[in-house]
């Protein structure tokens, strides 16, 4: 999650260095660049990332085909708990009646 007063920055990064790295290497550089410090070692930066990087599970998102935007690479990791937990729960919506003057699109 990012606040909104930062997504121009966030977007700017992307834009710069989009055809340089996948944005998924950006985002964590983008992170670190912000968190961590030259004078520390890396298992402070990386707890410093891990204060600011939020981990969910199951995952939200799924890589979807093998194609990689890295030259050369097929992209064949896959989440094992991606779509196995419920996470939308079907809705029960009221009994309504529609009525509407609006026309189907190509009538």
């Amino acid at each position: 999650m990012f606040k909104a007063v930062d997504l121009s920055k966030l977007v700017t990064f992307f834009t710069i260095f989009h055809n340089d790295k996948p944005v998924d290497w950006l985002l964590d550089h983008m992170i670190q660049t912000k968190v961590c410090r030259f004078d520390r070692d890396s298992k402070d930066c990386r707890k410093q990332k891990d204060n600011v990087w939020i981990h969910y599970r199951p995952s939200l998102f799924q890589h979807v085909g093998t194609h990689s935007s890295l030259k050369g690479k097929v992209q064949k990791l896959t989440d094992k708990q991606f779509g196995k937990t419920l996470t939308r729960y079907p809705l029960r919506n009221p009994k309504a009646i529609l009525r509407t003057t609006l026309r189907m699109y190509g009538d």
